[in-house]
């Protein structure tokens, strides 16, 4: 029988080991296989026109989803990713003995070993196996099916009794007890209002054998929250003859018998095993359990897209969180190809090389800001509960993987402790140095040398009175770095990049020399190679010298942190809590060819340009989603698409002339149901403003727009407009008159419901736009005057106005052009 059965490919992969330990790959080869590997996935399914399957057509159908095509993408992306390993491992171990490896023949196999050898140019003797005969096929198909029907039933069947209802379910794969106050719980988006404690669904996927989950399942089911045992969960009648039997047993069959004599038969029938073993755990769940939203955590493979189409099948939503700094350039694999209905992550910078559809990014700033904030507003408590005296600086250092997969090696690993021994010998006494091991066991994977070494690093470092080594069991990364003026980790990770979203000094010392944003725009400053440079920083920031933190600018940070302000974890709730929230987005107007002031957008305010300053201004909207900029296809206007990348924003171009076409369709393009229209001749909105009215809109649902221009009470350069796409829509289709094309809102304050927003005082006398030599004038004195590091708003200016009648005689002549 044994004969008989076709194994699945990527369990036969993996039971190839040719080394008893995993050994250092080489820098060359993880930045080859992790940069490409996504893009030869697609490559691979597009030669072999994958996707026209009757399989991949078939299982879309039965299961009324499209992310078949995903979960097949992600399946081979997997397996290139162990084949390669694999086929290193061979090379290096037994190559020189003339050994053959054996390879089943198929096409993906032969794809693999063209596209390494085309890379490294080595190769072996390889002995090519006969693809499973037609008696082979049928059988694992029938016993496959078998199976199945003793899988479905060997928890018995729940006949009677409704299923109960959740708004969020959630793995318990992190403890609820016992380790620091603010650590990453999986209970820690309940906040009884958006998501109450009965709201809230635990799982396990039965008794964990490893440690640290083995607590998550005990103190989840100590917990106030419900908690079921996966492994032991009975199948709803009702699943198992509307589903199991129709669908995976029957029609799933089919769909493999029509695909006999592929030469892919081997790839789709282990795609198929992948998909049944994550599948059918899930139909479980949702014959008893009905849930809004499930939350995946921090690993992404083509089993949670099995886990996704389930979700899918039983309207409910499929969210994947990531919790790490993914913008290095090798994990271009790690997110490409998700097929869950978003993925929650801190900013676009994480996901900027992946492969995948930017409908499912849902950046939302690093959620656990405000407890790392909570953290550095409770320093001193903190401080005094971890047990340590500081007077002077805390400098913190977090460690990392190394060996194996990891481009950084045990030698940068020990360097990485010695420079914190290092830094704690030279500095003054006041000055506390932390260490913060991932998990010190990590040590005995070092060669002997190495591992002496280290052991002497580590006794140096106890035995000193300004180190403390914190243990992960009792203090989270979230309160250590809250206590932190600088944090430093080994190589790009993300302790030193949540570190620098928060406002705290952070630091990389990279000696494997990763590939990610900081490493090409901030080396040595942030980012150093060997330890004497970084320790020279260090000792700079100390005495005031240097300060790289100011010099990252705006725009980076948020490309890796949404939003600037704490909203993330509200947002995190809404989402999964189904609230359904309407987009809200900022389009700025800009171009070079102003008639009365040309190139406008682009003259400098104490070294800025007025449309940086406008976009820096709108970036602390509390009640908007989206920032960008709609300019012209004009090669005029080419800089202004230069300046919108550079500060990380999005830029669309459209037609010069027909601005309502522009607004409609950079609106469409980035979903936006509400749109707040400024233009960049406004370089002193107030975001605060823009906040209030946007909630003006938000609370007369009646009308389709609000903005405070109609009746104005305000300066002219304080205009803001928000309206919603559906009359943006219909005006773009609608709109004929010239002018109504050219000033974008005419036909809607024309046609539609409309409110004004109104001061309690009337300052519309006054005049803070630019479009004249004369407004320039008076914009940069208000500028240079009220920007001494406050965030100055609408009142400050009118304020100023009102003392200093010499300002306004700068432009009390000029005339606003009319809109006909």
């Amino acid at each position: 029988m044994k004969i008989l059965l076709i194994k699945d490919l990527m369990m036969e992969l993996n039971s190839k080991h040719y080394s008893s330990v995993e050994t250092q790959k080489r820098p060359e080869y993880l930045e080859w296989a992790g940069s490409n590997i996504a893009d030869m996935a697609n490559e691979f399914v597009q030669k072999n026109k994958l996707l026209d399957s009757y399989f991949i057509k078939g299982m879309n159908r039965i299961f009324r989803t499209s992310r078949f095509e995903l979960l097949l993408k992600r399946w081979i992306v997997a397996y290139l990713w162990d084949f390669f390993s694999m086929l290193d491992d061979f090379l290096s171990y037994h190559s020189q003995l003339n050994e053959e490896l054996v390879l089943e023949d198929m096409p993906l196999s032969r794809f693999g070993i063209m596209k390494y050898y085309s890379r490294f140019g080595l190769m072996s003797k390889i002995k090519w196996k006969k693809q499973a005969n037609l008696l082979q096929k049928i059988f694992s198909i029938s016993l496959k099916s078998l199976s199945i029907f003793y899988l479905s039933l060997s928890k018995g069947l729940r006949i009677y009794g409704k299923r109960k209802q959740y708004k969020v379910m959630r793995e318990a794969i992190w403890g609820l007890y016992d380790t620091g106050g603010n650590y990453l719980h999986d209970d820690f988006f309940i906040d009884d209002n958006k998501i109450k404690k009965e709201e809230f669904l635990l799982f396990s996927r039965g008794i964990p054998k490893e440690k640290g989950r083995l607590k998550g399942y005990h103190d989840a089911k100590k917990s106030p929250y419900a908690h079921f045992d996966l492994s032991s969960l009975p199948l709803g009648i009702n699943s198992f003859l509307s589903r199991i039997i129709p669908k995976y047993i029957i029609s799933a069959s089919i769909a493999l018998f029509k695909e006999m004599y592929s030469s892919n038969f081997s790839l789709y029938w282990s795609v198929y095993l992948s998909f049944i073993y994550s599948a059918m755990p899930y139909e479980k769940v949702f014959s008893n359990y009905e849930v809004v939203s499930e939350l995946g955590h921090n690993y992404f493979s083509a089993g949670h897209i099995a886990e996704a189409i389930i979700c899918e099948n039983y309207g409910t939503k499929y969210y994947l969180m990531h919790l790490s700094d993914h913008a290095v350039s090798i994990n271009k694999f790690l997110f490409s190809y998700l097929g869950c209905d978003g993925l929650l992550l801190w900013g676009k910078a994480h996901a900027e090389d992946a492969i995948i559809d930017d409908k499912i990014l849902k950046p939302m700033g690093y959620v656990f800001k405000k407890f790392i904030k909570e953290a550095i507003i409770n320093r001193d408590k903190v401080i005094n509960e971890i047990g340590i005296k500081v007077k002077g600086k805390v400098i913190t250092f977090f460690d990392e993987s190394f060996g194996g997969r990891c481009k950084m090696t045990g030698d940068n690993y020990v360097t990485f402790w010695d420079t914190a021994l290092r830094l704690a010998q030279q500095t003054e006494r006041d000055n506390v140095i932390l260490i913060k091991p991932k998990d010190l066991s990590r040590a005995d994977n070092l060669s002997r040398n190495l591992l002496e070494k280290f052991i002497d690093i580590k006794n140096k470092l106890e035995k000193m009175e300004n180190v403390r080594i914190i243990t992960s069991d009792k203090w989270s990364f979230m309160e250590v770095i809250g206590i932190s003026d600088i944090v430093v980790t080994q190589g790009m990770t993300s302790s030193a990049t949540i570190a620098i979203i928060c406002g705290i000094q952070g630091m990389y010392l990279d000696q494997a020399q990763y590939d990610h944003p900081f490493s090409k725009a901030f080396k040595d400053a942030i980012v150093f190679d060997n330890p004497e440079k970084i320790l020279l920083m260090i000792q700079k920031i100390l005495i005031g010298k240097e300060n790289p933190l100011k010099n990252i600018p705006e725009g980076t940070l948020r490309a890796f942190d949404e939003y600037q302000d704490e909203r993330g974890i509200d947002l995190f709730r809404d989402i999964l809590s189904g609230k359904t929230r309407r987009r809200v987005g900022v389009i700025i107007q800009a171009r070079m060819g102003s008639t009365r002031l040309p190139g406008k957008a682009m003259r400098p305010i104490l070294n800025k340009p007025i449309l940086e300053i406008l976009v820096e201004r709108l970036r602390r909207c509390k009640k908007t989603d989206l920032l960008s900029i709609a300019t012209t296809i004009n090669k005029n206007d080419d800089i202004i698409e230069a300046l919108a990348r550079k500060l990380k924003v999005e830029c669309f171009r459209g037609d010069e002339e027909d601005v309502l076409g522009r607004y409609y369709e950079a609106a469409k393009k980035y979903g936006l149901d509400i749109i707040v229209r400024i233009t960049s001749d406004c370089p002193l909105t107030d975001p605060s403003l823009v906040d209030d009215v946007i909630v003006y809109y938000l609370d007369n649902p009646q009308v389709d727009y609000v903005s405070n221009v109609i009746n104005r009470t305000y300066p002219r350069g304080f205009d803001i407009e928000v309206f919603s796409f559906q009359s943006l829509k219909k005006a773009s289709e609608k709109a004929v008159k010239p002018y109504q094309r050219e000033h974008v809102t005419p036909f809607i304050y024309e046609n539609m419901g409309c409110l004004n927003y109104e001061d309690d005082r009337d300052s519309s006398k006054y005049r803070v736009t630019v479009d004249t030599v004369e407004d320039f004038e008076l914009v940069s004195a208000i500028y240079d005057i009220l920007n001494k590091g406050a965030q100055f708003g609408y009142r400050q200016v009118v304020d100023l106005l009102d003392s200093r009648p010499d300002l306004v005689a700068l432009n009390q002549f000029v005339e606003q052009k009319a809109v006909k």
